[in-house]
């Protein structure tokens, strides 16, 4: 389980160094998470298969606009395949969906 959840950790730490908006080579990622560069290919692969979930507590006009601007960038620089949106307008985060209504937002998402 230890290999597991470093892995996980190391995958959540790559994304949030992506997150800062400054560019890393693989080779700066590998020294930085202090693991092989074939592991970072692989953490990306993670990120990949794993989808993004974005919430916004708003329906401002500005809000999905700002989403769609943070995706474009983060699957460009990524080079992640953008295989399509889904929006749940008002539905404010993640915790405060019913369970039944994130397993089906999930599910919708995994069919994409």
């Amino acid at each position: 389980m230890g290999d597991f959840m470093s892995k996980i950790s190391n995958v959540l730490m790559m994304l949030q160094l992506l997150q800062s908006g400054r560019k890393y080579s693989i080779s700066e990622l590998s020294n930085e998470l202090e693991v092989s560069e074939r592991m970072i290919k692989v953490y990306k692969e993670y990120l990949e298969k794993a989808g993004v979930i974005m919430t916004a507590w708003n329906n401002d006009y500005w809000t999905y606009g700002a989403i769609d601007k943070y995706f474009d960038i983060l699957f460009d620089y990524m080079n992640f395949k953008n295989s399509g949106r889904i929006y749940a307008k008002e539905s404010g985060t993640v915790s405060m969906m019913s369970k039944k209504h994130y397993e089906d937002a999930y599910n919708l998402g995994r069919e994409m």
